[in-house]
């Protein structure tokens, strides 16, 4: 099982290259940061990083992991996004235009019962 505080500490140890400002960065102690990895590593039965005293390096299976832990860390986030905002409801009814006695369109319409939080407005490139 991938945990996804373990793949979100693997995320920014590769991105920072260092598990000391990782641990910074997540507000947690280098020790908390080094056994994530370490955890991680076991569970997926390889190696992640090569590490020596002075240099920090994704092997080729951490590069591949860093693509997984990235696209399941934004799903869950989606998913968190999608049903931790509020349900919309109502009807939305649209009237096609008429033309009037003067020959000019008149469109009609007519939202009712519906409210939506101008929080949860998103772009659509969201």
């Amino acid at each position: 099982m991938l945990n996804p505080i373990w793949l979100s500490t693997f995320v920014t140890v590769a991105a920072s290259h260092s598990f000391t400002d990782a641990g910074v960065k997540l507000g947690l102690r280098q020790s908390s940061v080094s056994e994530h990895i370490r955890r991680l590593e076991e569970s997926v039965g390889r190696r992640l990083f090569v590490r020596d005293t002075h240099s920090l390096a994704l092997t080729a299976d951490g590069e591949a992991m860093l693509i997984h832990a990235r696209v399941i860390l934004e799903a869950m986030a989606h998913a968190q996004s999608q049903f931790s905002s509020p349900r919309l409801r109502g009807r939305v009814r649209l009237v096609r235009p008429t033309i009037s006695r003067s020959g000019r369109y008149r469109a009609f319409w007519r939202l009712s019962a519906i409210r939506i939080p101008m929080s949860s407005w998103k772009s659509p490139s969201a």
